[in-house]
């Protein structure tokens, strides 16, 4: 709200200027005083503005960059249209069956069973909707031209900025842009959980939106329990991933519930880096569901064989499944509390 507009208003802290009213020297000090306010305050404002247009066209630049390499990899990918099987993955719900009740997240190609709440180790919502970052919770980073699998550098080592705070909960104009790498390094990003935010630090899923998307390899992702130690967490469901996770995009991780302090992300990286989004969580899940694909844009014969993939493939293809003409349904089960299988994507053979 802006001061000057008092000056039409007659208070006992502003006068107006009026005959036979206060001294002239009076009221002008009042109306300097809210206009000096006013200036003080829209100068703010437009170095805010001027900052986040800065920032925006310096990743909308790399951004652009990100996506014509992703486009030509993807080119090398793609594979004759074959006669005898199709593919659905979960970027659309193009072929999602009437009939199915798991849960699609469209943004990360992801089925899980139902979720029926969500909690957020890092930031806070009210019912307002504003959002409430503690002053612990923290993105720290540090850049090497050296990478040793296993091995996370020494908290002494990492720095942080005064605006990571943007790349916990950000939005379209407003992130953390983290700096500029001149040649290709490792860039290690750890996220710190607020104390102030958790009684308990059980978590078992994390949501990151790297900044520009589709501009680094993600190498490795490492958890930190309460007990101090570091794990490596499996990542070979995530697009692209062979070994690595070339031109990491928008990406969501799960993992058994665990009680962690600090997550570690690895990245392969030049140029421009940041976060739009850092979220650790906890989600709790039904306990069932069931998962049903459509083929019947396929034009299929007899569908022999279904193959799933996801996180740990090898059990997921274990499961039974049934057939119902181009239908294939897909029991979910929780076999654990606070788990739920992961499915990126459903084949399925005939001929």
């Amino acid at each position: 709200m802006r001061y000057s507009y008092k000056n039409l208003v007659a208070t006992s802290d502003t006068p107006v200027l009026v005959k036979g009213g206060p001294s002239s020297s009076a009221v002008l000090n009042s109306i300097n005083r809210n206009i000096r306010n006013d200036v003080v305050s829209l100068n703010l404002a437009v170095q805010e503005q001027d900052r986040r247009q800065r920032m925006v066209a310096t990743y909308l630049d790399q951004q652009v960059t990100g996506i014509q390499g992703m486009v030509n990899h993807l080119a090398t990918l793609l594979p004759d249209a074959p006669t005898d099987r199709g593919l659905v993955d979960f970027y659309s719900s193009t072929y999602i069956h009437a009939n199915n009740t798991a849960e699609i997240s469209q943004d990360y190609g992801q089925a899980t069973l139902p979720i029926l709440s969500t909690q957020e180790k890092m930031s806070y919502t009210d019912q307002s909707g504003q959002i409430w970052i503690p002053e612990d919770s923290r993105l720290r980073f540090f850049v090497s031209t050296q990478y040793q699998a296993n091995v996370v550098p020494d908290d002494s080592l990492f720095m942080s900025s005064s605006e990571d705070f943007r790349g916990i909960c950000g939005s379209p104009d407003n992130f953390f842009l983290g700096g500029r790498i001149p040649t290709e390094s490792y860039l290690y990003v750890k996220a710190t959980l607020p104390t102030t935010l958790n009684t308990h630090r059980l978590a078992n899923r994390i949501t990151v939106h790297p900044l520009p998307a589709f501009s680094h390899t993600l190498k490795a992702v490492y958890l930190r329990s309460t007990f101090g130690a570091w794990s490596s967490q499996a990542k070979d469901y995530l697009p692209w991933y062979t070994g690595d996770v070339p031109f990491c995009g928008p990406f969501r991780m799960h993992f058994s519930p665990t009680e962690i302090t600090e997550v570690c992300l690895v990245f392969q990286a030049s140029q421009w880096w940041g976060f739009q989004e850092f979220s650790i969580q906890l989600v709790e899940y039904d306990v069932s569901a069931s998962l049903a694909v459509d083929f019947t844009a396929y034009s299929p014969s007899t569908i022999t064989t279904a193959v799933l993939s996801g996180k740990d493939a090898g059990t997921l293809n274990a499961s039974t499944y049934t057939v119902d003409g181009a239908v294939i349904t897909i029991p979910l089960i929780q076999t654990a509390a606070y788990t739920t299988p992961v499915i990126t994507s459903v084949e399925a053979l005939w001929g």
